[in-house]
């Protein structure tokens, strides 16, 4: 369904995976981890094990359908224009104690970045979910103006530009599709019970004038 996060439009599901398909990705994301569990990217800002450009031996192939099922329901939703699009890398995140992703977007240079998408494969209730970062300046306004902010509910996403960042609430099993230039991070991790996410980018096909 739609929710309005600050402007912006998101779209979050739960995804009806076949059983097999999550256990089989769980697996092979839990093995290639065990050989490769030392990588941390190198330019980011966090803790983080990740698959992004590196040591990416999973085969998401089972999972893109179901991806772009998604992707193309929210597009119909809010009546985007038929556009020819692509997924330009899958990767997976895995985060373990201590482990945290600071905020960021996933703007990326020349590409005609549009959405992007994160499946949360593997969650419990005591995992940070994911978090966005308010880029407009309206909570700064409600700040100063405590009279005028308490009247909005701190717990609804419908009243999410009043804050400075507001924390989704997702489920293991859920699928959320927001606008790529969206920042958002995840809090230190506090357990040692691995959380894992699949994301990926949706970018327009460039057409030469």
């Amino acid at each position: 369904m739609i929710q309005n996060l600050f402007p912006s439009q998101i779209w979050k599901s739960s995804l009806n995976l076949e059983n097999y398909i999550k256990e089989k990705i769980l697996h092979d994301i839990e093995e290639n981890f065990e050989k490769n569990k030392s990588y941390l990217h190198p330019n980011w800002n966090c803790k983080i094990h990740t698959s992004l450009f590196e040591k990416n031996n999973i085969n998401y192939s089972e999972l893109i359908p179901y991806f772009k099922n998604e992707y193309e329901k929210f597009s119909e939703q809010i009546n985007l224009l038929p556009h020819k699009y692509f997924i330009d890398e899958t990767w997976y995140n895995y985060y373990l104690s201590g482990y945290n992703q600071e905020y960021h977007d996933h703007i990326s240079g020349e590409n005609l970045d549009l959405y992007s998408i994160v499946y949360f494969l593997k969650l419990n209730d005591e995992h940070p979910k994911i978090t966005f970062y308010n880029y407009t300046n309206y909570h700064t306004f409600y700040t100063s103006n405590p009279q005028i902010k308490k009247i909005y509910r701190s717990d609804t996403i419908n009243h999410s530009i009043v804050g400075m960042h507001y924390n989704l609430d997702v489920k293991e099993g859920d699928l959320i599709i927001f606008p790529s230039y969206l920042p958002h991070g995840v809090f230190v991790q506090k357990n040692n019970d691995s959380r894992i996410t699949i994301s990926l980018n949706i970018r327009l096909h460039q057409v030469k004038d």
